[in-house]
């Protein structure tokens, strides 16, 4: 089970991840089972985005995910609903993400070196 920390470099690596592979000037998609595989309740994926909205401002929500709209149009239940998170990274991200990188919790979480971190040459 991951601690609140925890649950935010993992979604934090999702989003980076998200990023990487989305087409420029595109909004990155995230979904709750397929990318954060079903680790978080609603609850906590709703706060965890509202912390990055509005209290770090790094990201802006474009669409919310709704699990249960998404599980209910399979059976033509309610609406459709493709579940995924689509979000927007303000220019803060970079800057942020980096600084979270170089917490040392985040480093033994995700077993990555800080990006800032310069390799040390050893002469012989």
């Amino acid at each position: 089970m991951m601690n609140g920390k925890q649950k935010l470099y993992f979604l934090l690596d999702a989003i980076e991840d998200a990023r990487i592979i989305a087409p420029s000037r595109q909004p990155l998609k995230i979904h709750a089972t397929y990318d954060l595989n079903n680790r978080y309740t609603g609850i906590e994926l709703d706060q965890l985005f509202a912390k990055l909205v509005k209290d770090e401002k790094i990201i802006k929500l474009i669409k919310v995910g709704n699990r249960v709209k998404e599980i209910g149009s399979r059976y033509g239940l309610n609406e459709p609903d493709d579940g995924y998170w689509y979000i927007k990274l303000l220019p803060k991200f970079g800057s942020y993400f980096i600084k979270i990188q170089e917490e040392p919790e985040y480093q033994e979480f995700t077993g990555k070196v800080s990006p800032t971190k310069k390799t040390k040459v050893v002469n012989y």
